[in-house]
């Protein structure tokens, strides 16, 4: 598990491709992992939520994103806990692969992966 924040590296997956001449060639996708918190005098999240969100963490949770639209969450510890509505009903998640319109929570902070990475810092 990757869980550096701001990271972007290539990685190669199995095999998966065939090449002209017919054997498997690598795929090289980026990641990008950032950290999803409260702005705080001592915290600077790569996604801010909003300062008025007291059940979002500093460091609430980190959003795995692949330049494939992959998206993956994994909660960091956090006191209030990272939420994935699945078939009407929100199911508490320490780690879950999600679609960029899934809808999370964040403590009591309703979201989706799409809105999160445009509130992202530059």
């Amino acid at each position: 598990m990757v869980t550096s924040s701001n990271l972007e590296k290539s990685v190669s997956a199995s095999p998966l491709t065939p090449s002209p001449q017919g054997t498997p060639a690598a795929v090289t996708h980026s990641l990008q992992v950032l950290v999803i918190g409260r702005q705080g005098a001592s915290s600077h999240p790569d996604i801010a939520v909003p300062s008025d969100q007291d059940t979002v963490g500093r460091r609430h949770a980190e959003l795995t994103v692949s330049d494939n639209g992959a998206c993956y969450i994994v909660d960091l510890d956090s006191a209030n806990g990272t939420f994935l509505k699945e078939a009407g009903r929100w199911k508490r998640v320490k780690q879950a692969a999600l679609d960029l319109g899934s809808e999370i929570r964040l403590g009591e902070y309703r979201t989706t992966p799409a809105v999160l990475l445009s509130m992202r810092s530059a």
